[in-house]
């Protein structure tokens, strides 16, 4: 089958209440069978409060943004700058066989029969209003944002239950986290039957929304999604400087968990949660080889304050010590500026880093003369393992207890 090159373009101003609602993203999940998405621009004055906040979750689907002012009070300026970037973009990139125009009640019944008469495909993406009819007449496909956003309601029976508690197992099976494209074609090879849309939902994304356990979470460098396992019980607590000063006496006084977290903050490694992890990894992956610093600024800018300093700079600990990052040097002098590091994409990064942790982990159990809780060592790792699985891992990192220096 055919893949086409696809360009979206989107005014922000008179769509803002679908952008809010992730409209985006569900289109995104219509045109994935379709092709790759080549150019993603946004337009509006983004100096307007109504819509500056919406740049957080264009920016993570890869949107560039268009800065439209508004000299005449009323007047969205964003039309006449998205018609001249289409034809533009049209005329300069042949290769783009497909426009889809997300432009609400404007009427660019023009610009799509002007694409149209280039050889291109053109998908309209709007509400329905007498205005839509007559763009929808002068393009291929119009996809009406009314529906997108309505959220279909979960199903409750005996089928909905299994197909949820198939994603839960296959995710797990999968170490806990997947891209979702692959999490659906695994479930799909487990049992070929599943289809979300028997369930309610329009696509595969709504239906792992509707999984409490489930959290999605937007990729970096692909553009994708991935899906995880939200931990019961997560470990995580705030850090307290005066636990790491406890007498040993109290020791076995603590609970397990909070005394092994303990065992981890002797030797640096402050805990983030699993969901924290997953989009800082993501992000990174698209950064260009940067300094240190220069990753934990890029990082804070990109999730706009959402993540606080110390947080955002546990995590790169976190990544370092699990050596998920390759080494440059811009410079002869071994100078902490002069260090680039580069994320190492890795399908088994989660696990990298479980290995990492329970290295640290036992060699503070073992400093301390206590004994090995394998449940309260699962409650603190990220990955998903069956006893086995763990019983394994916990043998293998035990092996490193020798020539860990920290």
């Amino acid at each position: 089958m055919k893949t086409s090159n696809i360009a979206i373009f989107i005014d922000v101003e008179n769509l803002t209440h679908w952008v809010k609602h992730s409209g985006p993203e569900y289109l995104f999940d219509e045109l994935n069978e379709k092709g790759s998405i080549i150019v993603r621009k946004a337009y509006g004055n983004w100096s307007s409060a109504s819509i500056s906040s919406l740049q957080i979750s264009l920016d993570r689907l890869g949107f560039d943004f268009s800065h439209n002012f508004h000299p005449i009070k009323g007047k969205n300026s964003a039309d006449i700058q998205l018609t001249i970037d289409v034809v533009e973009c049209a005329l300069i990139h042949p290769e783009i066989d497909c426009f889809v125009l997300a432009t609400g009640d404007s009427d660019f019944s023009s610009l799509f029969r002007k694409l149209r008469t280039l050889g291109k495909e053109v998908i309209g993406v709007g509400p329905k209003s007498p205005l839509s009819k007559s763009v929808e007449s002068s393009c291929s496909r119009f996809i009406f944002t009314d529906r997108a956003i309505a959220r279909p309601k979960r199903l409750t029976g005996s089928g909905y239950n299994k197909a949820a508690a198939l994603a839960r197992n296959t995710l797990r099976s999968l170490n806990g986290y997947a891209d979702c494209a692959e999490l659906k074609q695994r479930m799909i090879e487990i049992d070929p039957n599943f289809d979300e849309k028997k369930h309610g939902f329009s696509n595969f994304r709504l239906f792992l929304e509707g999984i409490s356990a489930i959290r999605l979470t937007p990729t970096a460098d692909t553009k994708g999604v991935m899906a995880y396992i939200e931990m019961k019980n997560s470990p995580v607590v705030a850090y307290d400087k005066t636990q790491t000063d406890l007498p040993n006496r109290l020791e076995n006084k603590e609970p397990t968990i909070d005394m092994y977290l303990r065992f981890l903050r002797a030797r640096n490694w402050n805990c983030v949660s699993k969901s924290t992890l997953i989009r800082s990894y993501h992000q990174i992956i698209a950064f260009p080889p940067s300094s240190r610093q220069e990753i934990e600024s890029t990082l804070f800018k990109t999730f706009n304050s959402q993540l606080d300093s110390g947080t955002i700079h546990n995590c790169l600990t976190i990544f370092m010590k699990s050596d998920l990052f390759n080494l440059s040097l811009r410079g002869a002098a071994k100078l902490p500026e002069n260090e680039l590091w580069k994320m190492d994409k890795r399908r088994s990064y989660i696990r990298d880093i479980d290995f990492s942790l329970l290295s640290r982990l036992l060699y503070g159990i073992q400093e301390n003369k206590q004994v090995v809780d394998s449940k309260a060592i699962s409650s603190i790792l990220y990955g998903q393992y069956s006893q086995n699985e763990l019983n394994q891992l916990i043998s293998d990192a035990s092996t490193q207890l020798v020539t860990l220096n920290g």
